[in-house]
């Protein structure tokens, strides 16, 4: 027992720091949206669902609601602060009043909503007397529920994928960290076995490899020499 103990400590220490991959894996996509002072394509959604998430995991993990979870509240409350962060940049950068996923009304509005359903759960769990006895089953349901929704965020722009038969709107870093995370807390659940960290983290991981594959797939950019090269044009009205 000792050893298993040791052994998913262990785990645990290693997914906490493919977490922090997992966590960190966007800042390319923002330097991005800093240097053009846009957001262009890129979706909130995947931040805005990871912040829900990351609260709930922090609940979870409390002593009173699930014991020996002290890594899994280490991590997601790391999380909890980096994706707020990427949130106010992202909103800092979205088009003012623009009725699309990436304005500001839109975010203002999905906060609001991820504020109201934290605060239901947590009053639900700790007031309601028939919800406190079952609470570990409850937050862990609902936790699972809400960590699928984040591992399959990514391919929110999917149709446009698709439709541009281009994957350079889908953060192929936070795809690889997400494979990476789901394998890595999949295993840390199996020692000894944790049905809501199995059930979430085994179907993201799947979900990762999906997203690694479709983003593959589509990852055929032009060359550069083949848009906008004056010498290619050239040769080619000589051709006409």
């Amino acid at each position: 027992m000792a050893n298993i103990n040791l052994i998913r400590t262990i785990i645990g220490i290693i997914g906490n720091c493919i977490s922090c991959g997992l966590f960190l894996s966007p800042l390319p996509t923002f330097y991005n949206i800093y240097k053009n002072k846009s957001v262009g394509d890129y979706s909130p959604n995947p931040y805005l669902c990871t912040i829900l998430n990351c609260l709930l995991w922090v609940y979870y993990g409390l002593p009173f609601v699930h014991a020996h979870s002290t890594l899994v509240i280490t991590i997601n409350g790391f999380g909890c602060v980096i994706e707020f962060i990427y949130v106010c940049i992202f909103f800092a950068y979205a088009t003012f009043g623009a009725i699309t996923k990436k304005g500001r009304g839109y975010m203002l509005l999905v906060l609001a909503v991820i504020a109201v359903f934290y605060t239901a759960v947590v009053l639900l769990l700790s007031l309601e007397p028939h919800s406190v006895k079952n609470r570990p089953k409850i937050i862990g349901i609902v936790c699972d529920i809400v960590n699928i929704c984040m591992y399959a965020m990514p391919l929110d722009n999917l149709y446009m994928v698709i439709t541009t038969k281009s994957s350079e709107s889908l953060p192929k870093w936070l795809l690889l960290f997400n494979a990476l995370n789901g394998g890595c807390w999949l295993t840390y659940g199996l020692l000894p076995f944790d049905i809501y960290l199995v059930v979430s983290n085994g179907l993201g991981f799947v979900l990762g490899i999906i997203q690694i594959i479709v983003w593959w797939w589509f990852n055929n950019p032009k060359p550069k020499n083949q848009v906008g090269d004056p010498k290619i044009a050239a040769k080619e009205l000589s051709m006409v």
